[in-house]
C-alpha cells in the first residue's frame, strides 16, 4: 500500500525504479497473476502487470495510528505570555480519542472541557452527548452539533473562527458553521488549560479517563478546508526542530503542544514547553515500482510548480493509486498521501532562499565544469563559506539536508523546463502568452548551465565569418577631450565616437564573431603599435571609460553616486535629456558593443544598475530598482504613504493632510536632478487628498519608465548582434555578467592563478609567491583591475577557464641580472604576459608594480607604422557646452 510518494525531507528516503514486465500479453486488459510463477517466486511482492497500469508497491514505516498523547482527566495549565489571538482569523485544532466504550445506560461520555482561556473569554467544551460547545468573546455559546466520537479511533477536530462565521471540521470535513459577529479584533490570552472534569450542571462521568488528546495547535490565521485535510495527517513532533521553529515564524503557528504520554500529570500541573518533542524521528523507506512502457526510466509522481503572483517554487503531489489483486483482476483506489513534508519544505524554502541556492549551484557548476543535472543532489558540494554568507539561507537556519532537498527539487524543475523550452515562443511580448510569461517569471530557478547550452547553440548558429575591417583611431586626440574638459556631443573626437563614425554603416554581421575573435583591427594613428590584440582590447577599455564620463553625453553617475549615499554608488545611468534621434543612434551602437562582448567574451568595463539591465531581458522594473539608484527622491513617496496611513487610521484629518502636502506640486525630480511636470500645468497643481492617487501613479510611472527610450535603443542594437529572444531566459545579473563580467574579486584571482603559465620561473619561486600574495592581500579590487589593464589591456577577466583566449604568462626578466629590485616589470598586452624581476621582498614588488601600472598603462606613443596623427576636427558651437563640472 502506498502511503507516501516523492522526495522526503532530511532523514527520509524513497527510491524510484522501473522494472521490466515479463510474460505479459500486451493486448490483454485483464491482469493475471500466474500461479506457477507465484510459487517459484521468493519475493511475495513481485507482480506482473499490463502496461496500461501504474503499479505501486511500497514498504514504509508509516504507522501513525498511535500518536503520543495524554489523558484529559486532569486539567493541564499552560503559560503562553505572548499569545494574542485574533477573532478575525483563528484556527484551533487537536486530536481526540476515547479508549474505552461508555458504560452509562444512556451511552453518554463524561463531559469535558477541551480548552479554556484563563479569563474564560475563549472556551471549547464537549458535552456528555458528544456535542461541541464553543464560546468566544463571552457571547452566547455556539452549539456546533455532535462531533461523532468513535471508541478506539482518533478523530481530528478543528474550529475555525473568522469575523463572520465559526466552522467545525471533523477529520477535514465541514460539519457545521454558524454566523458570528466579532466585537473586537484581538485579545490577550496569557494562559489556558486543557482537559478537566464535568462542566457545571452535569454529573461527573465515569469514562473521562479514557479521553486522550494529542497534537494541540493554535494558528493565528484561518485555515482552509484543504489545509485542514493536510494538517490532520501531520505529526509535528516527528519533524526536525529547525523546521518546527520555521513553522512558528512563517506559518503563524501560535501554539503547538504534542501532549506526550511520556509526561505524567496530576490534578493541575504546569506544562514545560522547553522540551515538548519527545518522539524520536523514524526513517521511512519506500519503493515505488512502475511498469515498463518501453524504457526503464523512473517515473516521478511529483510536480514541481511555480505558483502565485510571486511564482514561488513549490512541491505538489500528483495522482497516486493503491493496487491490489482480486481473483486475477487488478483493482485500484486513488489515495491522498500525506503532504506534510511537502508543506513544510514549501514553507521553509522561500523564493529568495531558492534563488540563493541556484546561485550556489551555478558557482559549483562553473568551478567543476559539470552539469547540475548529471549529478546526484548529494554530490553537488556547495561552497560552505558562500552558504554562511547568504543571509537568505542563514535566516531560515537551513541545514545540509534542507539544501540537498532543495537541489533535488531544482533538478526536477530544470529537467522539465529544458524539455518545455522547445514549445515556448520567447519572442512574444509580456501579457501576450501566459506560458511565455510564466517561463520568464521562473527564470531565477533555471540553472545557468542549462541556459548556457541553449544560448551557445543559438550563438553558434548565427555566427558569421570574420570580416576584414580596419578602424583608425586618434588616441591622443581622444585624450585631449579629457584634458580640455570638453564633451564630444557629435561623437567625433572620443575613441567611441571615432569608432562609431567608421562602423555605423557597416553590416551588423561584422559583430557576429566567435569567441575570442576581434570584430575589427584597431590602428592607433601616429603610434608605434601593431594590433595583435592589445590595441583592440585597449580601445574597448578606453571606450568604456569615455561612456562613463562627461566626455560623452550618454551616461552619468546615478543620484546615489553623486550624493555619496545608499547603494550602487559606482553605477551609471542613461542621461535623461539625451533622447534626440542622434543620441538614440549612439545608444544603439552601445547595444551592438554589448552584443559583441557577449559573443567574443571580450567583456566591457561598464557598471550599470538593475534598472538598465532588467528591461533588456524583458524583466519588470520595480520601485526597489528606482530606490537602488535614487534613495532621496523616493522619500517623497514614502512621506505621502505615511500621511495617507495616518488618515486611514484616523489619527489625523484630511484637512491636516492637505495642508501638510500642499508644499508638493505635480512635479518630480528626474535621475539627473531636473524637475519635470507630471501633468499639464503640474507646477501650479498642489498635492491634495483627492488627487493623491493620481500623484502616486504619475510619479511611479515617470520614475519606472524614465529610461525607456534609451534602453529600447540599446536593446535594438543588441538585437542586431545576438538572438535577443533568448535573453528572456536570463536574469538581469546573468546578462550583466555576460556583458561586463564580475570585476576582480577573490574568486577571479583564483581563476587567474589557475590560468597562469610560467616561463623562465616557477610557481614555487619566492617572487612568484610574493606576487599572488600581493594580488590577494595587498591589492584592492580597483588595483587588481589596473594591473589587468597593464598586462592585458582589459579590466575584466573571462567568466570561466573555457573563455580564455590564452593563459596569462609570467616570464623571467633577463635584464634585471643581479640587481632585480632596481627594475620595473615589463608588460606585453598583446600576448597577456609580464616579465617579472625576482624581487627580494613583497614590499619592493608592490612598490614597483604599482608605479608601473599607474604610469605605463598606455600604448607606446612614439610614432611608428601608422605615421603622423591627423589634425582633429574643429569645435562647433554646440560642442562648447561641456558636461564636465
Amino acid at each position: 500500500k502506498v502511503y507516501y510518494a516523492g522526495p522526503f525531507p532530511p532523514g527520509y528516503e524513497i527510491k524510484l525504479k522501473g522494472p521490466s514486465v515479463e510474460n505479459i500479453e500486451m493486448n490483454k486488459k485483464m491482469i493475471e497473476l500466474k500461479s506457477k510463477e507465484k510459487k517459484e517466486s521468493k519475493d511475495e511482492e513481485k507482480r506482473f502487470w499490463a502496461d496500461n497500469y501504474g503499479v505501486l508497491v511500497a514498504k514504509a514505516n508509516t504507522d501513525d495510528s498511535k500518536p503520543s498523547s495524554i489523558s484529559l482527566v486532569s486539567p493541564i495549565s499552560i503559560e503562553e505570555k505572548k499569545l494574542k489571538p485574533s477573532s478575525l482569523g483563528l484556527t484551533l485544532e487537536m486530536m481526540l480519542k476515547f479508549d474505552i466504550v461508555p458504560q452509562a445506560k444512556d451511552n453518554k461520555f463524561a463531559p469535558v472541557t477541551l480548552f479554556k482561556s484563563s479569563d474564560s473569554n475563549w472556551e471549547l467544551k464537549l458535552t456528555g452527548k458528544g456535542e461541541v460547545i464553543y464560546n468566544i468573546e463571552k457571547k452566547s455559546p455556539f452549539n456546533l452539533g455532535k462531533l461523532g466520537l468513535d471508541s478506539g479511533k482518533w478523530v481530528h477536530i478543528a474550529v475555525v473562527t473568522t469575523k463572520k462565521v465559526v466552522k467545525l471540521y471533523r477529520n477535514g470535513k465541514l460539519k457545521n458553521q454558524l454566523k458570528f459577529a466579532a466585537s473586537s479584533t484581538t485579545w490577550e490570552c496569557p494562559s489556558f488549560t486543557l482537559g478537566g472534569r464535568a462542566m457545571k450542571g452535569e454529573k461527573d462521568g465515569k469514562n473521562l479517563s479514557g479521553m486522550l488528546a494529542s497534537e494541540f495547535r493554535i494558528w493565528g490565521t484561518e485555515r482552509s478546508s484543504e489545509e485542514i485535510k493536510t494538517l490532520m495527517r501531520v505529526r509535528f513532533s516527528k519533524i526536525e526542530k529547525k523546521l518546527q521553529a520555521s513553522l512558528k515564524r512563517s506559518a503563524k503557528l501560535l501554539v503547538y503542544l504534542p501532549l506526550s504520554e511520556s509526561k505524567s500529570f496530576k490534578d493541575t500541573v504546569e506544562f514545560k514547553k522547553e522540551s515538548p518533542f519527545t518522539v524520536p524521528k523514524t526513517v521511512r523507506k519506500g519503493t515505488i515500482m512502475l511498469p515498463n512502457t518501453g524504457t526503464d526510466k523512473p517515473v516521478r509522481y511529483i510536480r514541481i510548480q511555480a505558483e502565485g503572483e510571486k511564482k514561488k517554487l513549490s512541491f505538489a503531489q500528483v495522482q497516486v493509486f493503491e493496487y491490489w489483486m482480486t481473483e486475477g483482476w487488478a483493482k485500484q483506489m486513488q489515495l491522498a498521501p500525506p503532504m506534510a513534508s511537502f508543506r513544510i519544505l514549501n514553507g521553509v524554502l522561500t523564493r529568495s532562499a531558492i534563488s540563493s541556492i541556484v546561485g550556489l549551484v551555478n558557482r559549483w557548476s562553473n568551478e567543476e565544469s559539470k552539469s547540475p543535472l548529471d549529478c546526484a543532489p548529494k554530490m553537488i558540494k556547495l561552497n560552505n563559506a558562500a552558504i554562511k554568507s547568504s543571509q537568505h539561507i542563514q535566516k531560515l537556519e537551513l541545514d545540509d539536508g534542507h539544501i540537498t532537498v532543495a537541489v533535488a527539487m531544482l533538478q526536477e524543475f530544470n529537467r522539465s523546463m529544458v524539455n518545455l523550452l522547445d514549445y515556448v515562443d520567447l519572442s512574444l511580448p509580456r501579457n501576450y502568452s501566459s506560458l511565455t510569461d510564466g517561463v520568464r517569471d521562473v527564470r531565477n530557478y533555471l540553472f545557468w548551465f542549462q541556459k548556457k547550452q541553449v544560448w551557445q547553440a543559438a550563438l553558434k548558429e548565427s555566427t558569421k565569418p570574420k570580416k576584414s575591417v580596419n578602424v583608425a583611431l586618434d588616441f591622443i586626440g581622444a585624450k585631449e577631450v579629457f584634458s580640455k574638459r570638453k564633451t564630444d556631443h557629435k561623437a567625433r573626437r572620443t575613441l567611441f565616437g571615432q569608432c562609431f563614425q567608421q562602423l555605423k554603416n557597416q553590416d551588423p554581421d561584422m559583430f557576429k564573431v566567435g569567441v575570442n575573435v576581434r570584430a575589427f583591427q584597431a590602428n592607433y594613428v601616429g603610434m608605434g603599435s601593431i594590433d595583435a590584440g592589445g590595441p583592440y582590447r585597449d580601445a574597448l577599455e578606453n571606450m568604456c571609460k569615455e561612456l562613463q564620463s562627461p566626455a560623452l553625453p550618454l551616461f552619468m553617475k546615478c543620484p546615489n553616486g553623486r550624493l555619496e549615499m545608499g547603494e550602487n554608488r559606482n553605477t551609471y545611468i542613461p542621461r535623461p535629456t539625451s533622447t534626440s534621434a542622434f543620441h538614440l543612434t549612439l545608444y544603439k551602437f552601445v547595444g551592438k558593443l554589448f552584443g559583441l562582448a557577449m559573443r567574443s567574451k571580450s567583456l566591457l568595463s561598464i557598471d550599470l544598475p538593475s534598472i538598465v539591465w532588467k528591461p533588456l531581458v524583458s524583466d519588470v522594473v520595480l520601485e526597489t530598482d528606482v530606490q537602488a539608484i535614487d534613495r532621496v527622491s523616493w522619500k517623497v513617496m514614502e512621506l505621502l504613504r505615511e500621511e495617507e496611513q495616518k488618515v486611514e487610521r484616523k489619527t489625523t484629518s484630511i484637512g491636516i493632510f492637505d495642508s501638510t502636502m500642499a508644499q508638493f506640486k505635480f512635479q518630480a525630480a528626474g535621475a539627473d536632478g531636473k524637475i519635470r511636470e507630471l501633468i499639464p500645468n503640474g507646477k501650479n497643481t498642489c498635492l491634495q487628498w483627492k488627487n493623491r492617487k493620481l500623484f502616486m501613479e504619475k510619479t511611479r510611472d515617470f520614475r519606472l519608465h524614465e529610461f525607456d527610450k534609451h534602453i529600447q535603443a540599446i536593446r535594438s542594437g543588441l538585437g542586431e548582434v545576438v538572438p535577443i529572444t533568448f535573453l528572456s531566459l536570463f536574469t538581469w545579473r546573468e546578462l550583466e555578467s555576460q556583458v561586463a563580467g564580475y570585476g576582480m574579486t577573490d574568486k577571479q584571482i583564483d581563476l587567474l592563478e589557475k590560468m597562469t603559465d610560467y616561463d623562465g620561473c616557477s610557481k614555487d619561486d619566492s617572487h612568484i609567491k610574493f606576487f599572488w600574495k600581493m594580488m590577494r592581500e595587498r591589492f584592492n579590487n580597483e588595483q587588481r583591475v589596473r594591473f589587468l589593464v597593464f598586462v592585458w589591456g582589459r579590466s575584466r577577466l573571462p567568466l570561466t577557464s573555457d573563455d580564455f583566449e590564452k593563459k596569462f604568462t609570467i616570464q623571467g626578466h633577463p635584464s634585471s641580472g643581479g640587481n632585480p629590485d632596481a627594475f620595473f616589470p615589463i608588460a606585453h598586452t598583446c600576448f597577456f604576459s609580464v616579465e617579472m624581476p625576482c624581487y627580494t621582498s613583497l614590499d619592493i614588488m608592490t612598490q614597483k608594480i604599482l608605479w608601473a601600472m599607474n604610469n605605463c598603462s598606455s600604448i607606446d606613443a612614439d610614432g611608428g607604422p601608422m605615421g603622423q596623427r591627423p589634425v582633429g576636427p574643429t569645435d562647433s558651437d554646440d560642442e562648447l557646452d561641456t558636461l564636465f563640472d
